[in-house]
């Protein structure tokens, strides 16, 4: 008789490469993602607690993940706003600068465009060089004040982070579904704080100033790594988007990337936690360089965009793979038959062995009240790739 297993457990059995009641489908929580038809927006549900339990309602596989709002510590900087003119230039610039013990640093962006509110420190509005005038880190001698921004939060400026942990602990363990939690990576701030040109360039040109940028910025994500265990994670989802092969060659990635991962996936194994790598394109080149690593599960990688039976073949036992449909090109601007003809390919490639969660590459969005036509596809499209993964799974 065939055992009809609780998420939590099915993911589990997935990601050792064991055999499970049918293969996983999620679009969050397990990956990066979401699926806002089905979320209502980002904000349509009134906590995360009554989107998991929509998501499981529906059949699919998913997990509540942790955060907090405070990214630093408060007693490292203080920050101060204001609005420049550049020589030449016809648009305002918006600065933000951090005062920290050891220095200033100083980010500025071209207003016109900027998408947020405020400069955030993180964001992918800075990499581009046409938006950024001055990126936060691009010389040596501001990265004594970087070690003193990036400081995490203390557990008294954590109490709603905790507070928020322990409830999602209890929840999570009463529907069988894993706690999870984010973290940002190396590449990722790399390019935000410094740009594409700019990193690549120091890691040619100057390895010893790239290295000590890289230990400042895996000094922060293990700290943080260390709080979402105490938190009680079963998983970390890592950042990789900038980490792939469209920027880094296998031979700079060894060099540079590599070490830093491997110690964030040995601290989480030491305390019983998986760990998921998101890497969207250029996957294929560092598919063995990511293996060697000991990541638990590659997520996001793009169908369109990597060879994804290589990958499924070089993975074998070693690491689960969680994606298999185009959210864009399939899902949002495909037909029913192109959704049907993806499921197939990934259900019949892709799963047979274990160790495969089917999900889209990436988030599934919709254009709303004013595209009618387009959020219908949308929401039939993924209804048509749950459909014929229940009947393949």
């Amino acid at each position: 008789m065939k055992i009809e297993m609780t998420s939590r457990e099915r993911v589990m059995q997935t990601l050792a490469r064991k055999p499970t009641d049918h293969v996983p489908m999620a679009v969050t929580g397990l990956c990066h993602g979401s699926a806002r038809f089905l979320s209502q927006g980002y904000n349509g549900f009134r906590d995360p607690f009554a989107e998991a339990d929509h998501l499981l309602s529906l059949g699919l596989d998913t997990a509540v993940m942790l955060y907090s709002r405070q990214m630093l510590s408060e007693r490292c900087h203080a920050v101060q706003y204001r609005v420049e003119t550049v020589a030449g230039g016809t648009e305002p610039v918006w600065v933000k600068e951090y005062a920290t013990p050891a220095g200033k640093l100083r980010q500025a962006v071209r207003k016109n465009g900027y998408r947020h509110d405020e400069i955030h420190l993180f964001s992918d509005d800075h990499v581009p060089p046409g938006r950024s005038v001055k990126y936060l880190i691009d010389r040596e001698e501001e990265l004594a004040a970087l070690r003193c921004l990036l400081k995490a939060p203390e557990r008294r400026e954590l109490d709603g982070a905790y507070g928020f942990a322990a409830e999602a602990r209890q929840f999570c363990d009463r529907k069988g579904i894993l706690l999870t939690a984010p973290l940002w990576g190396i590449g990722d701030p790399l390019m935000w704080l410094s740009g594409v040109e700019g990193t690549l360039f120091a890691a040619m040109d100057q390895p010893d100033f790239l290295h000590e940028y890289i230990q400042i910025l895996s000094d922060w994500n293990m700290a943080w790594l260390t709080i979402y265990l105490e938190m009680g994670a079963d998983m970390v989802l890592r950042r990789g988007w900038y980490e792939c092969a469209d920027f880094w060659s296998p031979a700079l990635y060894r060099d540079f990337l590599s070490e830093p991962l491997r110690r964030e996936v040995n601290m989480a194994h030491e305390a019983g936690a998986k760990y998921a790598y998101v890497m969207n394109s250029g996957v294929t080149p560092l598919t063995e360089e990511i293996l060697r690593t000991g990541v638990d599960m590659l997520t996001n990688a793009e169908p369109e965009k990597c060879d994804l039976a290589k990958i499924k073949r070089a993975a074998n036992d070693r690491v689960a793979l969680c994606t298999g449909v185009n959210n864009y090109h399939v899902l949002e601007d495909g037909t029913e038959e192109d959704v049907e003809t993806a499921v197939g390919w990934a259900m019949e490639t892709l799963a047979p062995g274990g160790g495969f969660v089917l999900a889209p590459s990436d988030s599934v969005n919709y254009a709303g009240p004013f595209d009618r036509e387009r959020t219908d596809r949308v929401a039939r499209n993924f209804h048509k790739m749950m459909d014929v993964w229940k009947q393949l799974a």
